[in-house]
């Protein structure tokens, strides 16, 4: 390329693009990142029944709540993450959602 190697931050802007398809297709209406935790809300419509994603929670050890209002609300608790750490994160957490359908 005649403009050399893309650098960080438009590598990053493409994988959070990525990340935000992904997670449409996977009926995620919101995927929020915070310091401590990852918030994501499901489309009331998501393919997915109450018990899988009550047992992926009971196995989280506490470290995944749940809540409902107009589709699940699954909290994530990562403890502290960095700005850096946001994506790679946010990728986990849709590879987690995406194996309960």
């Amino acid at each position: 390329d005649r403009y050399g190697e893309p650098d960080d931050n438009v590598k990053n802007l493409l994988e959070i693009a990525l990340i935000k398809n992904e997670a449409k297709e996977s009926y995620i209406t919101r995927l929020k990142t915070e310091e401590d935790r990852i918030v994501v809300t499901l489309d009331s419509k998501a393919p997915v029944e109450l018990s899988v994603i009550e047992d992926m929670a009971n196995k989280s050890r506490g470290r995944i709540k749940l809540s409902y209002n107009k589709g699940f609300i699954i909290t994530f608790l990562t403890g502290y993450i960095s700005t850096d750490k946001c994506i790679s994160k946010s990728r986990e957490v849709l590879t987690k959602i995406q194996e309960l359908y």
